[in-house]
């Protein structure tokens, strides 16, 4: 009879550790199920042999790139002279835990299968190193954000799906405030804050977001600035995971629109360790981060004005009197309720307009309604400005 391998120790915390996460579950049981194989002194092709399976089927169990049956699993461990109950029973568990579908399943309409992988392999990873050059990473996304990229990127599908494909990245990023969550290291270049995704308002709430997730004990954030100059990831965004299974390689990222590819190898995953090593020493450390973050909202997404009480203010200098008329032209919006609560509180008559109206027909429209006063946004001054037009026109609570 073989003489029975040592039990690995960290059998007793990985599926507590790991359970709801499959990728996870399988990489712990492949590299078991190696240990257990290499003690024992058996190639692959004879464990392979044994389940009536090649060796590269044994090899890719082992690194956890495919889900394993029960029963080969248990007749693996007895090829493996593993005959303690405990031990066995634990092994079959992770197996029956391993084949579960992950929580991404229920976005199987949206989600495409190469992508399947990734997300799994992200979720087990100890660490995420990832650069970004153009686009801010998926898991530091906002929604409002996320909503505006897959608007550019799926041109031809309904709301109903982009809202799928939205909510989605949004369960994706929850397992990075979970505990055992892994470390996110991030190199994002400054075109990436430079080019606007979505309005004002998204942008800004971008970068708010940026600064609050910087913050948190497990994700690191540099900005690679212009200033810096050229550097050797201008090929393109790449993603490297690294797990805490012993003996796991770390795996390079490289997601295209259609694919993804996904490099093991030592030769490759060294080459690219090297350029992130390099893109950080390069890129501003984490508390300059969080300076070129707050510098780059004051120059590009400045705090948005609110009108409330400079309306309410100018509507009392202008003596707005109960019952008069106010023609209210701002675009709908806080600007547009705040104007109509302001008209309100000075005892005036609201009449909301098409704020696209235009410039001839807001004078027309005015006049038919008696308004003495007339809320405009400022990107509509000019169209009235040569028109002279009366009433008063208020902009943006300047008169």
């Amino acid at each position: 009879m073989r003489p029975q391998p040592d039990r690995d120790p960290s059998l007793r915390s990985s599926p507590a550790q790991w359970q709801g996460r499959p990728t996870a579950l399988r990489l712990a049981l492949g590299g078991h199920l190696r240990r257990l194989r290499e003690a024992s002194g058996i190639t692959r092709e004879a464990a392979g042999y044994a389940i009536h399976a090649s060796s590269s089927k044994i090899s890719r169990l082992e690194l956890g790139r495919v889900a394993s049956k029960e029963r080969d699993v248990a007749v693996l461990l007895t090829h493996y002279g593993v005959t303690d109950a405990e031990e066995r029973e634990t092994l079959l568990t992770l197996a029956r835990q391993a084949n579960a579908p992950g929580w991404w399943r229920e976005y199987g309409d949206v989600l495409p299968n190469w992508f399947k992988t990734y997300l799994g392999l992200e979720q087990a990873a100890s660490v995420i190193r990832a650069y970004e050059p153009q686009l801010v990473p998926g898991l530091l996304q906002t929604e409002d954000y996320a909503r505006a990229l897959m608007l550019l990127r799926h041109l031809h599908v309904s709301h109903g799906e982009i809202e799928r494909r939205v909510a989605l990245r949004m369960a994706r990023q929850a397992f990075l405030s979970q505990p055992g969550a892994p470390d996110l290291w991030v190199a994002l270049d400054e075109a990436a804050l430079r080019r606007p995704m979505g309005d004002q308002k998204a942008q800004r709430a971008q970068l708010l977001h940026l600064i609050e997730m910087a913050q948190r004990p497990n994700i690191t954030l540099q900005i690679v600035p212009f200033h810096a100059g050229a550097h050797a990831a201008a090929g393109g965004p790449f993603t490297i995971l690294r797990f805490s299974e012993p003996d796991l390689p770390d795996i390079v990222y490289l997601e295209r629109v259609t694919n993804a590819l996904y490099l093991d190898k030592k030769r490759d995953t060294v080459d690219y360790l090297a350029i992130m090593d390099n893109l950080c020493i390069q890129a501003e450390s984490p508390i300059g981060t969080l300076n070129f973050l707050h510098r780059t909202i004051n120059e590009s997404c400045p705090t948005p004005t609110d009108p409330t009480a400079t309306v309410v203010a100018a509507l009392a200098e202008l003596h707005v009197r109960p019952d008069d008329r106010v023609l209210i032209m701002l675009p709908d919006g806080p600007g547009f309720a705040e104007a109509f609560a302001g008209a309100i509180q000075q005892g005036a008559v609201p009449l909301p307009v098409n704020p696209q109206l235009p410039a001839h027909d807001i004078v027309a429209v005015a006049a038919e309604a008696g308004a003495r006063l007339v809320l405009i946004s400022a990107d509509r001054l000019a169209a009235l400005a040569y028109l002279q037009a009366e009433p008063p026109v208020l902009i943006d609570g300047q008169h």
